[in-house]
């Protein structure tokens, strides 16, 4: 189910298949890895964000990073949209004042390149191409909604003690027979209708 899942949820997004069926969601997680590519090249901006949340006031235990992407695990670009959400403020501050910095720089980061399936090269991204605008940050809030659904539907799956998502697939008549919980029945029931 949950392979399964990955795969619905890659291909709404654009992420898999021969041509990109949701364009606007492939653009709009490059841009958040972007922020998470320049935190993790430029030593600078990774420090700003942290010095920033401690400025907040928030404890030095509970500060913050960046949620790089995953190639096989796709629960991780929820995690790294809603991470950038949450550090919005630090994010925006932290990446103008390195665009400032560092303004007609041409290779302010290396990105993989998406086009290149299987390739090890990187392609560089100016420092005017990184970060969101206004108008990507209201976009940013939309896809964290979008994609908490199914991410909420796995980790159902994953951490239930009773059953296994490879259980629940094997045995869906006696787990709707004997389930206790409704919520674990319902997502049963909706992941295989989907299917």
């Amino acid at each position: 189910m949950l392979h399964q899942l990955q795969r619905a949820v890659l291909w709404c997004l654009g992420k898999t298949g021969k041509t990109c069926k949701n364009p606007e969601a492939q653009e709009q997680l490059r841009k958040n890895a972007r922020i998470v590519m320049l935190s993790r090249q430029s030593l600078g901006v990774n420090k700003e964000i942290k010095q920033l949340q401690r400025e907040a006031g928030v404890p030095r235990h509970q500060v913050r990073t960046l949620v790089p992407s995953s190639q096989t695990r796709w629960g991780a670009e929820f995690e790294q949209v809603a991470r950038n959400n949450l550090l919005r403020h630090a994010v925006e501050q932290s990446v103008d004042n390195f665009k400032r910095k560092n303004k007609g720089s041409m290779e302010a980061i290396v990105e993989q390149n998406i086009s290149d399936q299987g390739s090890t090269a990187g392609r560089a991204v100016p420092a005017d191409q990184i970060g969101l605008s206004g108008r990507d940050w209201e976009a940013n809030v939309e896809l964290e909604a979008f994609l908490s659904y199914p991410f909420d539907i796995k980790n159902t799956i994953e951490h239930r003690k009773q059953c296994t998502g490879a259980q629940n697939l094997k045995c869906p008549r006696a787990r709707r027979r004997n389930c206790q919980e409704e919520v674990g029945c319902f997502v049963v029931q909706v992941l295989l209708r989907a299917k």
